[in-house]
């Protein structure tokens, strides 16, 4: 008894397996305009205020996640812009698809080896595996800061208590916000998307208000910036795109620079330098081994702790809060860039379809003519293999993609000659 078919059953069906990888793969090239600006923008704002960076950070993050997701959406249009390097992946998928039933019952065979069909099914469970890699850690620390923050207590000290409240008044947050004290908490953190709550540790209670003060300007600093929000949203980026450097290299980037960012704000509220250093450096001691939480953002972390103390104790440092006008150029930006590239399909262009019709292979010059007969440009091409090309599984392919001729080819083809 052979136990790779039984195997195989399990697995998805090769159509839909190749046609989510195709999809993957071109989100993760449209999803490269994003995070390329956001770099560009980033280096080019280096000595700038870090408000402004982290703007960028979180401008690409939104555009990323539209990107990724957008391509789920009813509505969209190709875009036939991948060139010849890159446009191999689709080219392979778009091969396999063709063997999915519809293509059988127009042919009566199927159309790709067993093989190949079997090794787009397993990359497709492989990618499966990795987002449910990132995902499931993200679920168990919301478990754990859900159960964490249900054990904490509120703020009964009437003098830590009226700090919060001027500490909420100096920061201008609004709303309700949870500040509760845990045992468990080794360091100052806020998370929560809906309800933000900020965790500070038990050990912090006795502590003068003069060390309490810009740990709290911090941790609200954070709420009103809503960085919890963009961490989580960041996080989920990394697992759509978990194969992706670029999609890490933006979550390290943007957590960064929102704790430089709120380093700034506190510096500005008149802390002085060194005090503050102290602090964060005391703070890293607390948490020895321990990792903050991914869905947290945590008011000190070993990691990127000597670029910060730098920029704390750096005089020369620009430390003034972004202006209105770059958070509504941020908010234009991603509109501008997120909503065309969400709808946008892409597809290999013209010329690479073209030089498909020469291929030996009859799957790749099916596949070419389902994308020329969708170009007003080049339907002709699909309507001339429909009745020329040698073998008759394109011409049956051809005359398929014809009868779906777009209304757009319909009318240049019925325009009358100059």
């Amino acid at each position: 008894m052979s136990v790779a078919p039984s195997f195989a059953g399990l697995l998805p069906s090769t159509a839909d397996s190749a046609r989510a990888v195709a999809h993957v793969y071109a989100a993760s090239l449209s999803g490269l305009v994003p995070l390329a600006i956001a770099g560009i923008t980033a280096l080019a704002l280096r000595d700038s205020q870090a408000t402004t960076r982290a703007a960028a950070w979180r401008v690409a993050v939104v555009a990323v996640l539209v990107v990724c997701l957008g391509g789920l959406l009813p509505v969209h249009h190709v875009a036939w812009v991948v060139p010849a390097g890159l446009a191999s992946p689709l080219i392979m998928l778009g091969r396999m698809q063709i063997g999915a039933p519809v293509a059988q019952q127009l042919t009566g065979e199927s159309l790709s080896g067993e093989g190949e069909s079997l090794a787009v099914r397993f990359l497709f469970v492989v990618y499966l595996i990795g987002v449910l890699v990132v995902l499931i850690p993200l679920a168990i620390a919301a478990t754990r800061l859900a159960l964490q923050t249900r054990r904490a207590t509120p703020i009964r000290d009437l003098r830590l208590s009226r700090l919060v409240d001027d500490a909420k008044a100096a920061v201008g947050v609004r709303g309700r916000v949870r500040v509760m004290i845990s045992a468990e908490a080794k360091v100052p953190l806020t998370w929560g998307m809906l309800r933000p709550t900020v965790l500070l540790p038990a050990a912090l209670v006795g502590e003068s208000d003069d060390r309490l003060w810009p740990i709290l300007l911090h941790e609200l600093n954070h709420v009103r910036a809503a960085d919890a929000v963009f961490a989580v949203w960041s996080r989920l980026a990394c697992a759509v795109l978990w194969f992706h450097p670029a999609a890490w290299w933006l979550d390290r980037q943007l957590r960064a620079d929102c704790e430089v960012a709120c380093d700034d704000r506190v510096l500005a509220a008149g802390v002085r330098q060194s005090d503050y250093a102290e602090l964060l450096v005391d703070a890293c001691d607390r948490l020895q081994r321990h990792r903050p939480p991914p869905l947290a953002v945590a008011m000190c972390q070993r990691a990127g702790l000597r670029q910060r103390l730098r920029s704390i104790l750096d005089p020369s440092r620009d430390r003034r809060p972004a202006s209105r006008l770059a958070g509504a150029l941020s908010i234009s930006l991603t509109i501008i860039l997120a909503v065309p590239a969400s709808m946008a399909r892409l597809a290999p262009s013209r010329s690479v379809l073209n030089s498909l019709m020469h291929d030996q292979r009859w799957e790749s010059r099916a596949y070419a003519v389902l994308g020329l007969a969708q170009r007003p440009d080049s339907i002709e091409v699909a309507r001339s293999a429909a009745s020329k090309d040698p073998d008759p599984k394109v011409r049956a392919w051809a005359r398929y993609a014809v009868s779906l001729e777009p209304v757009a080819a319909r009318a240049h083809r019925a325009r009358p000659a100059p």
